[in-house]
């Protein structure tokens, strides 16, 4: 049986979520997605934290 949870929280300085996540030696990588909103490109960095059963843990920063 799987879920999907969704948790909202706030990071003001994506920096700060990546050297933590290096001190405690979690590795994740970086992606970038493109979003349309009225003939409009946004892009936004996402972080992904893969997981061994294939259910990565991700961040979508829109700051």
């Amino acid at each position: 049986m799987s879920h999907f949870t969704n948790l909202k929280t706030s990071f003001k300085n994506l920096l700060h979520l990546e050297n933590a996540l290096n001190k405690l030696e979690i590795p994740y990588k970086r992606e970038k997605k493109v979003i349309e909103v009225n003939n409009s490109k946004l892009y936004n960095i996402n972080l992904v934290i893969p997981q061994s059963n294939n259910y990565d843990i991700t961040f979508d920063w829109n700051g």
